[in-house]
């Protein structure tokens, strides 16, 4: 309940003051469950990505941010998944696998922090997708940093755009062992993703 009344908002709140606008959001399948990979620039991302999307999704999110405790369950209610960066958070993966396979949608950040190292993939997309056989959707968001910075108090109203690309099907890369198999998803949804940050320097 909560969630559908704060996405609504969103929507309203983003399109207003920051002139959202999607593109490729017919490649978000309307039933089945799947996996958003987009980058990571700033605090606004997943409330852009939740605005973005018609369905309801699901995100990781570092778990210093639930300490507290009445902001943690309010994260939770948002479908919030703790998650311990920098290692094999297995119960985080557990998880978000679980809702992948209750058809759901699961978004990750892999650079982790904002603006973080965007060269290479963490196994976490790639293994997910792997497991639950479930088709992987590039994103590209562009605006969020310039709209609240790393470091900045206040919100700036600028234009933020979201681009989804073509899903990437995991059975195509299934030809050799479990980790090579995930490196190929993995490096392919890096090359999908540069793709869309390529294409939004010529588009708005």
């Amino acid at each position: 309940m909560l969630y559908s009344f704060l996405h609504c908002l969103a929507k309203i709140f983003f399109k207003i003051f920051f002139r959202l606008k999607v593109h490729g959001i017919e490649n978000i399948p309307s039933k089945k469950g799947c996996i958003i990979v987009s980058n990571h620039i700033s605090f606004l991302d997943p409330v852009v990505m939740g605005a973005a999307s018609f369905r309801k999704i699901n995100f990781l999110a570092r778990e210093s941010l639930f300490k507290n405790y009445f902001f943690g369950r309010f994260l939770r209610s948002l479908n919030a998944i703790p998650l311990v960066r920098n290692s094999s958070d297995f119960r985080a993966l557990r998880c978000a696998l679980a809702k992948l396979k209750q058809n759901k949608i699961i978004v990750l950040f892999p650079q982790g922090t904002r603006g973080g190292n965007w060269q290479r993939i963490k196994g976490g997309a790639g293994f997910l997708a792997h497991e639950a056989n479930v088709s992987i959707i590039p994103a590209y968001i562009k605006g969020t940093d310039k709209a609240l910075p790393r470091g900045a108090k206040f919100i700036r109203f600028c234009p933020i755009v979201v681009y989804f690309g073509q899903r990437i099907i995991p059975s195509e890369f299934v030809k050799n062992s479990k980790k090579e198999n995930i490196q190929r998803i993995n490096a392919e949804i890096l090359k999908k993703v540069k793709e869309l940050a390529e294409l939004s320097t010529i588009t708005v």
